[in-house]
């Protein structure tokens, strides 16, 4: 028998897991002869979440504490799904059997891809999992920015209008007929294109 072990995070979280269409998907791999195996990481707050990350993005995942339980629970594994937990050097040569790391994210900052590399550890990223979100984002900031959206629903503390128009308000009045340059057409690029 296989192993695959599924690390939750604040965002996969335990719940998300237990749902029917999860649980069928897991159910569906024991026909492979893979057994599911969820590993929990230390419960935090999206405040705390979002600290515990950028210290990961500023350091690197070699400096972040490994999970225990995953450290035990990858001895015999296969493969291993996280999302953001830290994959060290560490865990990969605890997983002599470890074969493939899939990332739920677009990006892999979480996994140390050098020792991923020298072990033969293929490792996998959800390329372009958020592309049409940002993609919005950023039609929506390009709107804002020419037509002075935001700028214009500003107001000062006491609630009136001083009148004083944005510094480009004399050269943006709309899109029609202007030129908007994107730079890269990756995923992102092209759905901004589209």
């Amino acid at each position: 028998m296989r192993k695959l072990i599924v690390v939750t995070d604040i965002l996969i979280d335990q719940n998300k897991l237990s749902e029917e269409s999860v649980k069928g998907v897991f159910e569906s791999l024991e026909e492979f002869d893979i057994e599911t195996v969820v590993v929990e990481s230390p419960s935090m707050s999206m405040e705390q979440f979002s600290e515990y990350a950028g210290t990961m993005e500023k350091n690197g995942v070699e400096e972040m504490e490994d999970n225990l339980e995953l450290l035990k629970e990858i001895a015999d594994a296969d493969y291993l799904i996280t999302h953001f937990a830290p994959v060290s050097s560490r865990i990969m040569e605890a997983g002599k059997k470890l074969k493939f790391i899939g990332v739920a994210r677009s990006g892999c900052e979480n996994i140390y891809l050098k020792a991923a590399s020298e072990k033969g550890i293929k490792v996998a990223v959800a390329a372009g999992r958020l592309a049409d979100p940002v993609a919005d984002y950023t039609v929506g900031i390009l709107l804002a920015e020419c037509r002075n959206i935001s700028r214009l629903s500003l107001r000062p503390s006491d609630g009136k209008w001083t009148g004083k128009k944005p510094d480009n308000f004399k050269y943006v009045k709309c899109l029609r007929n202007k030129q908007v340059g994107i730079i890269g057409l990756g995923i992102i690029g092209k759905n901004v294109a589209e």
